[in-house]
């Protein structure tokens, strides 16, 4: 892992960090990976072995270790219990609402032992997209395109994405424990974000890189209130 620390971002590594640790717990790392909407790189810089990707588009930085399937997260190729863990990522809030609840239907039913979503959820967070989406705007005088369908479409609610899982899990027949937890301290994540959108090269290098010697003391301070939620569905 520690040779792909240069694909590191902080920010992405609070994102993903949480969920590497919660499968080192439960004793699943040697598991196999669906990452769906991993795009190019996804979870696999902070993992550091083999994963596979399911994403429409697989352009941008590329690293060695991910297997990239094109295809849709409404439509997963591949047969029920196919990968000891699913994840899907801030997936949810770029899909149309009336897509989401087809997207966790199918999520479901790839995964063997574990699957975690997770997604922006809450006012203040979206509150949040909106302010960087104008403080990107300002700066570079045009939509932040990252956000385009954060703002369009909005972000799924705890309780309706909970009703989802829990639904399906009825009619499926399988038996779960969920888990929920915040990530990402609302002003830790401005702070990160306006790292992320400077012209500045040189702010652009301290956030990038030197801040990766801070990511202990950011997972310490990442408390509510949280701009995403993550949910971890063990499969018994």
């Amino acid at each position: 892992m520690i040779r792909h620390l240069w694909r590191w971002h902080p920010k992405v590594a609070l994102r993903y960090l949480p969920i590497i640790r919660k499968i080192k717990q439960l004793g699943l790392i040697k598991g196999s990976i669906l990452e769906i909407g991993s795009g190019s790189l996804g979870i696999t810089p902070y993992l550091g072995r083999s994963v596979v990707g399911l994403d429409i588009d697989f352009s941008g930085p590329q690293i060695e270790f991910l297997t990239k399937i094109k295809g849709s997260a409404i439509n997963i190729p591949f047969k029920d219990r196919s990968f000891d863990i699913v994840l899907m990522v801030d997936v949810l809030e770029h899909l149309e609402p009336n897509k989401r609840k087809k997207a966790i239907i199918e999520a479901i039913r790839v995964a063997r032992k574990l699957l975690v979503i997770s997604f922006p959820s809450g006012k203040k967070a979206l509150e949040e997209d909106n302010f960087l989406s104008n403080y990107y705007k300002k700066i570079y005088g045009g939509p932040f395109p990252f956000y385009q369908e954060h703002l369009q479409y909005g972000f799924p609610q705890v309780k309706q994405v909970n009703d989802t899982i829990t639904n399906e899990i009825k009619l499926s027949e399988r038996k779960v424990n969920i888990e929920v937890e915040g990530n990402i301290n609302l002003g830790m994540h401005r702070f990160l974000m306006k790292g992320w959108i400077t012209k500045n090269i040189f702010i652009d290098i301290i956030f990038r890189k030197l801040f990766l010697l801070l990511i202990p003391i950011f997972l310490f301070f990442n408390k509510e209130p949280t701009y995403r939620k993550i949910f971890y569905i063990k499969f018994k």
